[in-house]
């Protein structure tokens, strides 16, 4: 199986880590490096070398708009596939999570 990167502040859902099984991926947590606060540039960078650092073929997760910025502008090979959320909140109420699917964004 091929290494992955299970990116997020929340753990896999188990319908989620059965999608990425399916899909030939051996997937390991890191809620650590999802939930490290990105307010600048050096932050943005210092995550992507962590994620960059485990070698994993593709990393799969919710992702900042740096973060994703970071892989397209060092053009990485690392395939990065984001969390379709099907279920919006009520603008000021609780988050809610709907996992659709897995859709490759770089």
């Amino acid at each position: 199986m091929k290494k992955a990167i299970w990116f997020s502040r929340h753990p896999l859902s188990i319908s989620q880590r059965e999608e990425i099984s399916s899909m030939g991926f051996s997937v390991e947590e890191r809620i650590d490096l999802g939930s490290i606060n990105i307010s600048d540039e050096d932050d943005a960078q210092e995550v992507y070398a962590k994620l960059a650092k485990e070698s994993p073929t593709a990393i799969f997760g919710v992702f900042a708009a740096p973060i994703a910025g970071e892989f397209f502008a060092r053009k990485s090979k690392i395939k990065l596939f984001a969390a379709w959320n099907i279920m919006r909140s009520i603008d000021g109420g609780k988050p809610s999570f709907a996992h659709k699917k897995f859709v490759q964004i770089g």
